[in-house]
């Protein structure tokens, strides 16, 4: 508490996000108050947000000041190597050298506005170098973000492809990192969060859900590290879909409908991560290791219902801390997702509500036909307490 009447009640956020323990932390300020935050003696603005540099001096006038600095170890690794980038620029973008993650594919370092600077607006850009594989990928997660529009998706601003040798994606900053992180704050394990802030998550995640199968888009690869937070991380926070490099569009028919008409509706890839991934995709994959299956399931595909199933497994997380099917083996996780028990007499399911469990088990069922689509989720008893 700082005695002073020019301190607001709330002045300001100050938190930290790092993508692992290679990269460096990344502490964001923004302010809340009336009478303003000043870092390196510029005002912030009320509303807006900083990425803090190692030295800089936080002031709030009359009140408080202090000095932010990274831990020595992060001190001496403050320049992230980027000689692979022709040049930093992309007209009026500058991309900074600062990493926010490394995936699969490539890196992703935030970029700035040059022309709006004094806002200290930030968006992030994916950098990925270029093979075949990677331009296909990144090029479809481009094609179909372009086309989106919807508070719970997040947003490609712009896509550039420079020569042969790299693209990039550059799209709005979330500033609260991702769930995965949100849930492992301080710890090592995940940690369970209310049923009430479970649910507006739960909804917002739906709603962009139900946007997307309406486009005939399915995301096929929901988890906790594609979910967003696009604002200070803490209680109810406002979240987005990302990554749709494996997402598939143009599939306006539903399982059932598909089934009717032609199997050609129907996907048969094996993507996804086995931990979230339903049942008929990973009855895909024995498929592949010619392990003995029925008839009917040998002609099995799979629908926009398989990201329903990683909804409730997301949402099993939200409120319990664990993974239901989860295990340091895959094939494990394979075994027990076909199986898919579910279990509910641990000591973290004991103040959660019997709707919220069959909401669960509704998203968890083995049959897609018999498992709750987007539309029967919104309807469900439990979204609508």
């Amino acid at each position: 508490i700082i005695p002073s009447p020019i301190v607001s009640s709330t002045h300001c956020y100050i938190w930290t996000i790092q993508f692992d323990d290679t990269t460096i932390p990344l502490t964001y300020l923004k302010d809340t108050s009336l009478n303003g935050c000043f870092v390196e003696g510029v005002r912030i603005g009320k509303g807006k947000y900083k990425l803090l540099e190692h030295g800089d001096t936080i002031e709030i006038r009359d009140a408080l000041k202090l000095q932010y600095n990274l831990q020595d170890c992060y001190v001496d690794s403050l320049e992230v190597d980027l000689e692979d980038l022709e040049d930093q620029d992309d007209g009026d973008w500058r991309v900074l050298p600062r990493c926010i993650g490394v995936g699969t594919f490539g890196r992703v370092s935030e970029y700035q506005n040059k022309v709006v600077l004094k806002s200290h607006k930030l968006y992030a850009v994916k950098l990925m170098n270029l093979d075949t594989t990677v331009k296909n990928r990144l090029r479809l997660e481009s094609s179909i973000l372009s086309k989106l529009a919807h508070p719970n998706i997040i947003k490609i601003l712009r896509e550039v492809i420079r020569s042969c040798s790299q693209v990039r994606i550059y799209q709005n900053l979330a500033i609260g990192g991702d769930l995965f992180s949100y849930l492992s704050q301080d710890q090592k394990i995940l940690q369970p969060i209310s049923e009430s802030e479970s649910l507006l998550m739960s909804f917002q995640i739906l709603q962009a859900l139900s946007y997307l199968h309406l486009k005939g888009v399915v995301h096929r690869d929901l988890k906790l590290d594609n979910i967003l937070i696009m604002d200070v991380p803490i209680k109810y926070p406002y979240v987005v879909l990302a990554d749709f490099g494996i997402a598939k569009q143009n599939l306006p028919l539903s399982y059932s409908q598909a089934r009717e008409f032609s199997n050609s509706q129907l996907m048969y890839t094996v993507v996804g991560t086995a931990e979230y991934a339903a049942p008929e995709i990973n009855l895909l994959g024995k498929r592949k290791e010619k392990v003995y299956l029925t008839e009917e399931e040998k002609t099995r595909g799979y629908d926009e219902k398989v990201d329903v199933w990683s909804l409730g497994i997301i949402v099993h997380i939200l409120l319990s801390g664990v993974s239901p099917f989860y295990s340091e083996s895959v094939d494990v996780i394979l075994l027990k997702v076909n199986k898919g028990k579910l279990d509910f007499r641990s000591s973290q399911w004991v103040n959660v509500s019997s709707s919220a469990k069959n909401f669960i088990s509704m998203c968890l069922t083995l049959d897609p036909m018999r498992r709750l689509n987007v539309e029967g989720c919104l309807k469900h008893e439990w979204l609508n307490k």
